[in-house]
C-alpha cells in the first residue's frame, strides 16, 4: 500500500520537474507562502534568511547580511588598488544599518510574473498492492485520513497562470569576490588569524554561510483539482474537511486569505478537492537552495 509520504514524494519530484529545477537545490515550501502585496522587505527577507539544507524548505536563525559582515569584517585588506576586501568593507561601512535589499523588489517580481509564462502538471498515481501483512499487533489496522488518500489511485491537475523562477543578487551592499576570496582560502590571508570569526564557523560543517537561499519559485493565478478513488468513511470525511477548513489541503495547504479550497465526496466516499488562488495573489512554491560553494561558483 503506497504510504502518503511516497505519493508527496512523486508529487515533488514531478513538480520540480516540471520547474526546470532538478539538481538544483529546490527545496519546497510547506506550507506554499503568499507574498504580502507591495512589500518589498517580506520579500527580501527570503533571501536574507539563511537555510537548513533538504527537500523542505526550513529556515535557520540566521541571516545572510549579518553573516556576511561578520566574514568581512574578520578579513584584512591588502592595500593593492583593486583589494574586493578594501571594498566590501567600504561598501558595509557605506550601507551602515540599512536593512539588506535585493536587485529585485515587488514591483520588480509583478513585472517578471505578469510576463511569464504559466504551467500545468497533470499528475497520476497508482497505489502499490497491499501485501497483507499485520503491524504492531493482529489484524489490518484503520487508515488515517491521509493514509486513506494516498491508498486510492490519486489525481491531480495543478495549473497556474505565471510561473516564474527569480533569482536576484543582494543589493550594493555586497562584494562577490570578497566574499569568494574568503572562502577560497581557509585559514589563510586574508583571514583574521585573531578574529573569532573563521573559515569554519562560515563555511564548515556548521558554518553560517554553507548553505543560502538564491531563488524563489513564484507564482498567480493558481489552481488544483486533485481527487483518490479511495473510499473515506464518515468519521474519515469529518476529519478531513475539519483538516482542510484548518490548514489547507494538499499539495499547497494554502489558508483561505490565499485559496479558495473546496472538498466534496460522492456517494462512494471518494474525495474530489478544488483550490482557486485568490485574485493576485502571488505563491512561493519552492525555493532554491544552494551551497556556499555553488553559489560563489568555486
Amino acid at each position: 500500500m503506497s504510504s502518503f509520504d511516497t505519493l508527496q514524494s512523486r508529487f515533488v519530484d514531478q513538480e520540480i520537474q516540471a520547474f526546470g529545477l532538478r539538481g538544483q537545490g529546490a527545496a519546497i515550501t510547506q506550507p506554499a507562502m503568499a507574498l504580502p502585496a507591495g512589500d518589498d522587505a517580506a520579500l527580501w527577507g527570503w533571501f536574507n534568511t539563511l537555510p537548513k539544507p533538504g527537500s523542505i524548505y526550513a529556515p535557520s536563525a540566521s541571516d545572510f547580511f549579518t553573516a556576511y559582515s561578520a566574514v568581512i569584517g574578520a578579513l584584512v585588506p591588502s592595500g593593492s588598488l583593486l583589494d574586493p576586501i578594501a571594498a566590501a568593507q567600504a561598501r558595509l561601512a557605506e550601507w551602515g544599518s540599512a536593512p539588506a535589499t535585493w536587485s529585485i523588489d515587488s514591483a520588480g517580481l509583478n513585472r517578471l510574473l505578469a510576463a511569464a509564462s504559466g504551467l500545468t502538471i497533470h499528475f497520476d498515481a497508482v497505489p502499490t498492492p497491499p501485501t497483507g501483512y499485520f503491524g504492531l499487533f493482529g489484524g489490518l489496522p484503520p487508515l488515517d485520513p491521509s493514509a486513506t488518500f494516498a491508498s486510492g489511485t490519486v489525481k491531480a491537475t495543478v495549473a497556474c497562470n505565471h510561473l516564474s523562477v527569480v533569482r536576484p543578487q543582494p543589493g550594493d551592499w555586497y562584494v562577490s569576490s570578497a566574499l569568494s576570496l574568503a572562502y577560497r582560502t581557509p585559514g589563510a590571508a586574508p583571514w583574521n588569524p585573531a578574529s573569532a570569526v573563521n573559515w569554519d564557523t562560515a563555511f564548515g560543517p556548521n558554518g553560517t554561510l554553507r548553505w543560502m537561499t538564491t531563488g524563489l519559485v513564484v507564482a498567480s493565478g493558481l489552481s488544483v483539482s486533485a481527487g483518490s478513488t479511495a473510499p473515506f468513511d464518515a468519521v474519515s470525511q469529518s476529519l478531513v474537511e475539519a483538516g482542510v477548513k484548518a490548514a489547507g489541503a494538499w499539495p499547497y495547504y494554502l489558508p483561505a486569505t490565499a485559496a479558495k479550497t473546496m472538498v466534496s465526496f460522492d456517494d462512494a466516499g471518494r474525495l474530489d478537492v478544488a483550490i482557486t488562488g485568490k485574485s493576485k495573489t502571488t505563491v512561493v512554491l519552492a525555493t532554491i537552495v544552494q551551497s556556499a560553494a555553488t553559489y560563489l561558483g568555486v
